[in-house]
């Protein structure tokens, strides 16, 4: 509860400093899925598991955004507060379809990111669009199981339980087509944290319709 607070306050903090918070509120159709990495060899994925696609309703916090540079620049920046909730019973193998395998991990991810973006069409009076780029503070919490299909693997077949309550680095991008108080955006963020023996890095690959709230 402390790490979820810290970075809850740090967002707040920034959003004040920034003169603006939004509220963003909507509609999310989602692919949620942990990539596990032996912490012995890093580039391996030895388990996903993969949720596949769900809707669910989407909530997040987002300074005004700032330009970099002159007011008139394209490029400008903002600070991202999400999160989000995930119950995921299947593996995918080898890249094929998910299956059902005996094995579940739920919990919640949450992330706070500092993100510059491109500002295309900034002066249309309709769409326009930003794409962008962040790296940040992530939290991860989650319970469950694991079975490792990497075949190749000394613990190959063997499953393996996860409890997972660790802050780290999250990483993500983003493409955002907006008109006033209404956005469509695609995107990617995903916290990644570690354990004594694994790697764990939770994607987030969301499509959603939010509206703007101003605080």
């Amino acid at each position: 509860m402390k790490k979820i607070l810290l970075i809850l306050s740090s967002m707040i903090i920034l959003g004040t400093n920034a003169n603006a918070l939004d509220l963003m509120v909507g509609l999310n159709i989602s692919n949620k899925s942990i990539d596990i990495n032996d912490k012995e060899n890093t580039d391996e994925v030895i388990a996903t598991m993969d949720a596949g696609m769900k809707y669910s309703p989407t909530i997040g916090l987002r300074t005004e955004p700032k330009s970099i540079g002159s007011k008139n620049s394209n490029w400008g920046y903002f600070f991202q507060f999400d999160g989000t909730t995930f119950n995921i019973d299947k593996q995918s193998v080898d890249e094929e379809e998910e299956k059902e395998m005996g094995t579940s991990i739920k919990g919640y991810s949450l992330f706070a990111v500092p993100t510059a973006y491109y500002h295309f069409n900034r002066k249309s009076k309709g769409w326009s669009q930003k794409l962008g780029i962040g790296v940040g503070a992530g939290y991860l919490n989650m319970t469950g199981n694991f079975k490792i299909t990497k075949q190749n693997h000394a613990d190959y077949g063997q499953t393996k339980d996860v409890s997972i309550n660790e802050m780290g680095m999250a990483v993500g991008v983003f493409l955002e087509f907006s008109n006033k108080n209404h956005s469509i955006i695609i995107q990617n963020f995903a916290p990644s944290v570690s354990d004594d023996n694994y790697e764990y890095m939770q994607h987030n690959i969301d499509m959603m319709y939010r509206y703007k709230f101003s605080l």
